[in-house]
């Protein structure tokens, strides 16, 4: 019976054990930020437009304002939306700080830009563009805002004048915040 009853605790106690040392508390939550800016850009020659955000403007800043810990670069990407049917060119994308820095700027040369209707262009950046973005994004309260341009040059192809695109530059970040 003593056999029974030794083996029992034991058991008991690698139960206890795997439970206490299996539960971590959860301290941290990481949310996923998709930044997508929608720009069009129209007009006879050369079509560029910009649009402006602010972190400050999403609800998922808002609403996790005291318990950020910290906000980093995830991904970047382009695509198009709509353009003029065989609009061809060089597409540039671009990221610019309020104070004038670039985080990134990308030009997809001799495109036709239909071509990123279903499959989106991955911007890939440098890792010393991440640090300087990351950087900024640490700042976040202070670096707030950003400007994204669009743009088609080199038209070669498409009917028109006047040309039409509408695209998105969407970037991803991480928040991370405390519980």
């Amino acid at each position: 019976m003593n056999k029974i009853y030794k083996q029992l605790l034991l058991f008991i106690g690698i139960i206890i054990t795997i439970g206490i040392l299996s539960c971590d508390e959860l301290e941290n939550l990481f949310i996923n930020l998709k930044i997508s800016q929608e720009i069009t850009a129209s007009g006879d020659g050369p079509i560029s437009a910009t649009d402006f955000f602010c972190l400050s403007d999403f609800d998922e800043i808002q609403d996790n304002i005291d318990n950020i810990q910290e906000i980093i670069y995830v991904a970047a990407a382009y695509r198009t939306l709509s353009s003029t049917p065989g609009l061809t060119g060089d597409i540039f994308a671009s990221l610019v700080s309020d104070d004038g820095t670039t985080m990134f700027s990308v030009t997809i040369p001799g495109v036709m830009v239909e071509d990123f209707i279903d499959n989106p262009f991955e911007i890939v950046l440098t890792q010393e563009q991440i640090d300087l973005f990351n950087a900024y994004l640490a700042d976040y309260q202070n670096k707030d805002c950003y400007t994204t341009t669009l743009s088609v040059t080199n038209i070669s192809a498409g009917s028109g004048p006047p040309y039409s695109l509408t695209g998105v530059v969407e970037i991803v970040v991480e928040i991370k915040t405390k519980i």
